[in-house]
């Protein structure tokens, strides 16, 4: 059995090659900062005062996951005692 899939453009001409323009021009930053950034990390390129140290690049999202994952915990955990409470 084959599955058919449609995709539904709500987009008209002008629209659609603005926004085709603009996907274009971000995806040419996107690799230019990654080229940059990635394979020049001690380079004296201008752009890398606004950017954190590569040590951070671990750092920040272990510590996002941490406080998301406690917080849930936290959450879980009180639901759960307000549950019992109206039980009992």
């Amino acid at each position: 059995m084959f599955v058919q899939l449609r995709v539904l453009n709500v987009t008209n001409g002008a629209s659609g090659s603005c926004s085709g323009a603009s996907i274009i021009f971000n995806q040419l930053i996107h690799i230019h900062l990654l080229y940059v950034l990635g394979h020049h990390p001690d380079s004296d390129h201008f752009i890398h005062k606004y950017f954190l140290p590569q040590d951070y690049a671990i750092l920040v999202p272990v510590f996002a996951g941490v406080t998301l994952l406690s917080l849930l915990c936290v959450f879980i955990g009180m639901v759960m005692l307000k549950s019992k409470k109206k039980k009992a």
